[in-house]
């Protein structure tokens, strides 16, 4: 599989025998990639960009988790957990129950947020539903502002200051 970002609007034109012919523009390092799949038919998929989440988000947000942590008495890794469950990025898959135990270990070992949660047995016979959560560091701007903004609502119910700077406002805006 080859994944790039494209760079502005596709170009569509109609062709005379009404198909659709899609044009898309990136940089040249994909080039050899692309190549290789010459008179080769393809299986496209097209999503808007999203840039990765930023490391001064990832920053903020863990100063954000002290401070609650400070102030409820709980562990940091356990609040973050909490906040990955009811704001983070997860799938719900059918897991064979001879594989759950191991996939659980082997998900678990991506990071603090990835995290499995059984949900019951699935449909499928011999099978059992599952919550597989994802960890921030796989998180799109969009997702890890969504994050953020829920953390920064508990810290002011909870009378936390979180005004930021300037300065770090501008890190917290930008892309690393």
């Amino acid at each position: 599989m080859i994944e790039f970002k494209a760079e502005k609007s596709p170009k569509i034109a109609l062709l005379l025998d009404g198909r659709v012919e899609v044009t898309f523009t990136t940089t040249r390092a994909v080039l050899g990639e692309l190549e290789g799949l010459k008179d080769k038919e393809l299986n496209v998929s097209v999503k808007e960009y999203r840039p990765k989440r930023s490391l001064s988000q990832n920053a903020y947000m863990w100063v954000l988790l002290g401070q609650l942590s400070a102030k409820l008495g709980l562990g940091t890794n356990e609040i973050y957990k909490g906040y990955i469950k009811e704001f983070g990025v997860y799938e719900i898959l059918p897991i064979r129950d001879e594989a759950l135990e191991s996939f659980k270990t082997k998900w678990g070992k991506n990071g603090l947020g990835w995290f499995v949660e059984e949900i019951g047995k699935s449909k499928l016979t011999g099978y059992t539903n599952i919550v597989a959560y994802y960890g921030s560091s796989t998180y799109n701007s969009k997702e890890m502002t969504r994050l953020i903004d829920a953390i920064i609502q508990d810290c002011q119910v909870q009378g936390i200051n979180t005004m930021l700077t300037d300065e770090f406002l501008a890190l917290y805006n930008e892309n690393d």
